[in-house]
Protein backbone atom coordinates (compact mmCIF):
# COMPACT_ATOMS: atom_id res chain seq x y z
CA UNK A 1 0.00 0.00 0.00
CA UNK A 2 2.94 2.37 0.88
CA UNK A 3 4.44 1.82 -2.55
CA UNK A 4 1.08 2.38 -4.18
CA UNK A 5 1.07 5.93 -1.90
CA UNK A 6 4.44 6.80 -3.14
CA UNK A 7 3.96 5.85 -6.69
CA UNK A 8 0.67 8.76 -6.75
CA UNK A 9 2.39 10.98 -5.17
CA UNK A 10 4.97 10.57 -7.42
CA UNK A 11 2.23 11.03 -10.64
CA UNK A 12 0.95 13.89 -8.61
CA UNK A 13 3.96 15.58 -8.06
CA UNK A 14 4.95 15.44 -11.62
CA UNK A 15 1.27 16.65 -12.75
CA UNK A 16 2.42 19.77 -10.36
CA UNK A 17 5.08 20.77 -11.82
CA UNK A 18 3.39 20.25 -15.21
CA UNK A 19 0.90 22.34 -14.20
CA UNK A 20 3.06 25.64 -12.76
CA UNK A 21 4.60 25.72 -15.82
CA UNK A 22 0.71 26.59 -17.71
CA UNK A 23 -1.51 27.18 -15.36
CA UNK A 24 -2.26 30.22 -13.02
CA UNK A 25 -0.70 29.86 -9.54
CA UNK A 26 -4.78 29.49 -8.07
CA UNK A 27 -5.12 26.61 -10.13
CA UNK A 28 -1.95 24.87 -9.47
CA UNK A 29 -1.84 25.11 -5.94
CA UNK A 30 -5.73 23.83 -5.70
CA UNK A 31 -4.49 20.67 -7.43
CA UNK A 32 -1.37 20.49 -4.93
CA UNK A 33 -3.69 21.01 -1.69
CA UNK A 34 -6.52 18.76 -3.25
CA UNK A 35 -4.29 15.65 -3.94
CA UNK A 36 -2.16 16.55 -0.82
CA UNK A 37 -5.50 16.42 1.13
CA UNK A 38 -7.19 13.91 -0.39
CA UNK A 39 -3.69 11.78 -0.40
CA UNK A 40 -3.50 12.57 3.23
CA UNK A 41 0.10 13.60 2.78
CA UNK A 42 0.79 16.16 5.34
CA UNK A 43 4.06 17.04 4.34
CA UNK A 44 2.81 18.24 0.96
CA UNK A 45 -0.04 20.08 2.19
CA UNK A 46 1.97 22.23 4.93
CA UNK A 47 4.53 23.24 1.89
CA UNK A 48 1.35 24.07 0.20
CA UNK A 49 -0.31 26.15 2.01
CA UNK A 50 3.00 27.93 2.60
CA UNK A 51 3.28 28.39 -1.06
CA UNK A 52 -0.23 29.79 -1.33
CA UNK A 53 0.21 31.86 1.60
CA UNK A 54 3.41 33.36 -0.10
CA UNK A 55 1.14 33.81 -3.31
CA UNK A 56 -1.39 35.89 -0.89
CA UNK A 57 -4.28 33.99 -1.84
CA UNK A 58 -4.90 34.34 1.72
CA UNK A 59 -6.10 31.69 4.57
CA UNK A 60 -9.50 31.47 3.87
CA UNK A 61 -8.81 30.43 0.21
CA UNK A 62 -7.07 27.98 1.73
CA UNK A 63 -8.96 26.68 4.34
CA UNK A 64 -11.88 26.41 1.55
CA UNK A 65 -9.42 24.14 -0.77
CA UNK A 66 -8.72 22.02 1.98
CA UNK A 67 -12.49 21.27 3.23
CA UNK A 68 -12.78 20.04 -0.08
CA UNK A 69 -16.10 21.78 -0.91
CA UNK A 70 -17.30 21.37 2.60
CA UNK A 71 -17.03 24.94 3.80
CA UNK A 72 -19.16 26.66 1.21
CA UNK A 73 -17.45 30.02 2.17
CA UNK A 74 -17.38 31.32 -1.63
CA UNK A 75 -13.65 31.80 -1.80
CA UNK A 76 -13.54 29.59 -5.04
CA UNK A 77 -13.82 30.36 -8.69
CA UNK A 78 -16.12 27.97 -10.87
CA UNK A 79 -12.75 27.11 -12.46
CA UNK A 80 -11.06 26.06 -9.68
CA UNK A 81 -13.95 24.48 -7.86
CA UNK A 82 -13.98 22.06 -11.57
CA UNK A 83 -10.55 21.62 -11.09
CA UNK A 84 -10.75 20.02 -7.71
CA UNK A 85 -13.57 17.96 -8.88
CA UNK A 86 -11.20 16.69 -11.47
CA UNK A 87 -8.68 16.29 -8.91
CA UNK A 88 -10.60 14.26 -6.52
CA UNK A 89 -12.17 12.49 -9.44
CA UNK A 90 -8.81 11.20 -10.60
CA UNK A 91 -7.95 9.98 -7.75
CA UNK A 92 -10.84 8.27 -6.19
CA UNK A 93 -11.41 6.34 -9.97
CA UNK A 94 -7.74 5.88 -10.74
CA UNK A 95 -8.12 8.20 -13.46
CA UNK A 96 -11.05 6.44 -15.38
CA UNK A 97 -14.33 7.82 -15.85
CA UNK A 98 -13.20 11.39 -15.49
CA UNK A 99 -14.25 12.99 -18.84
CA UNK A 100 -16.96 15.00 -17.93
CA UNK A 101 -14.77 16.36 -14.89
CA UNK A 102 -11.56 17.11 -17.40
CA UNK A 103 -14.28 18.68 -20.82
CA UNK A 104 -15.79 21.07 -17.72
CA UNK A 105 -12.37 22.29 -17.04
CA UNK A 106 -11.36 22.51 -20.73
CA UNK A 107 -14.04 24.42 -21.44
CA UNK A 108 -14.05 27.14 -18.50
CA UNK A 109 -10.67 27.72 -18.73
CA UNK A 110 -10.70 28.00 -22.67
CA UNK A 111 -13.97 30.69 -21.65
CA UNK A 112 -11.55 32.41 -18.82
CA UNK A 113 -9.16 33.20 -21.90
CA UNK A 114 -11.34 34.59 -24.68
Amino acid sequence: MRRQSAGRIGVLSELHRKFSASLPDRLTEVVALTSAQLMGNAYERVQHERLSTQARLGQSWITEVLSLGESGNGELLEPELAVQRLVAAVIQRRGHSTRAELERVIMLIATRKQ
